[in-house]
């Protein structure tokens, strides 16, 4: 569980940004899906395994958490959640109640999730019920707030890095020709779930396309090249992106070359993530490495740059048209790929970065590397 005093200064963060932006309450929407749980985490260190739930944080006073009936609150409940938890099925119904008994029908009210996780029933008994209201829809803001981790959260991340870490060790140590991809991965998800890692995507590929995918039961062949990606929420929910490569043969030049390519890239990437820098830019930067390279980029180009918490997408993010600063202290995954020239081969090797003064700093020692493994 996270200290109670980590979220009474993640609470008195977000009420700064609140009275700045002339707010006397935010409604938090969050549901179960992978890039729009965070939020209510973020608030109450509670995961939603299924469903949807919301969060009333009041500018003064205690928070509030709604998660229906069943099995959510009754457990959020034991877990000594210091506010009330509403076991009424009509979460919305419950969060109108907080605000009419607080006297804020009136006042200035953001909304995390407006446009994106509430349903359009919610939304429109919210602005029914607050006709006199002034809502917002106020995602931006919980979104800068969560973008900066603090050392607690930092220190959450590292420890999921570790354990993506060692589940890569272990495909390593079981990856053979004759078993199947389902085999293999099996063997990393079962790794991690005996971690805490219970919520995650694991894909793996060899060259033919779709290039990445969730595994089949194909039989690994001794001429494959092998990428599993990991991409899985820690015990404490904050999400990281590791990848390994493996053959059971020596990788064929241009291939290698490629790949050296994507850690130069990476390297430099890293290089300029110091506060102030632009997201874009990062992205820039990588393109570039290719093109130094020599390298002609003939199909997708997927420079991969966001941040990364307790949502597995988070901003900034590294589009051309973005004009995100970087800040110190953001956790950014960065991941370049790209088909390159005659070949169809890609791989995408995230690395997960913390934002400082001398650079991006790897969470971890997850080191990458061709690994050729004996057949």
């Amino acid at each position: 569980m996270i200290p109670r005093n980590e979220l009474e200064y993640r609470h008195s963060v977000l009420r700064e940004v609140m009275h700045d932006s002339g707010y006397s309450a935010l409604v938090v929407a969050g549901n179960a899906e992978y890039m729009q749980r965070g939020y209510i985490r973020y608030l109450s260190d509670w995961r939603l395994w299924h469903g949807s739930g919301y969060a009333v944080l009041p500018l003064v006073g205690d928070p509030m958490l709604m998660l229906g009936t069943g099995s959510h609150a009754r457990w959020a409940d034991s877990t000594g959640w210091p506010n009330k938890q509403y076991y009424d099925g009509d979460k919305i119904r419950q969060v109108i109640r907080v605000l009419q008994d607080r006297g804020l029908t009136k006042s200035k009210i953001g909304v995390v999730g407006m446009n994106r996780i509430m349903s359009y029933q919610d939304a429109n008994a919210l602005r029914d019920s607050l006709s006199e209201a002034q809502l917002e829809d106020a995602t931006s803001l919980m979104d800068g707030v969560m973008a900066v981790k603090s050392q607690e959260e930092i220190e959450r991340s590292a420890e999921t890095y570790s354990y993506l870490s060692r589940a890569l060790l272990r495909v390593q140590e079981v990856l053979s020709p004759g078993k199947t991809e389902r085999m293999v991965i099996a063997e990393a998800t079962r790794f991690l779930a005996e971690l805490g890692c219970l919520d995650g995507i694991a894909h793996i590929t060899n060259q033919a396309p779709p290039y990445i995918r969730p595994p089949t039961n194909r039989t690994i062949q001794v001429d494959d090249t092998i990428k599993v990606q990991l991409e899985f929420a820690g015990p404490s929910g904050y999400w990281i992106e590791l990848a390994g490569i493996y053959s059971f043969h020596d990788p064929p030049e241009q291939q290698l070359q490629h790949f050296a390519t994507m850690l130069k890239a990476t390297e430099r990437a890293a290089s300029q993530m110091r506060p102030g820098a632009k997201a874009r830019d990062v992205s820039q930067t990588i393109e570039e490495t290719y093109r130094d390279d020599g390298w002609n980029i003939n199909g997708p180009q997927i420079w991969g740059i966001h941040g990364i918490g307790l949502n597995i997408v988070e901003p900034p993010y590294g589009s051309p048209d973005a004009d995100e600063d970087l800040k110190e202290n953001m956790i950014i995954m960065i991941g370049p790929s790209a088909f390159v020239d005659a070949h169809s081969w890609s791989a995408f090797i995230p690395e997960n970065l913390v934002v400082t003064p001398d650079g991006g700093i790897p969470l971890g020692d997850h080191k990458y590397e061709w690994h050729v493994l004996s057949d």
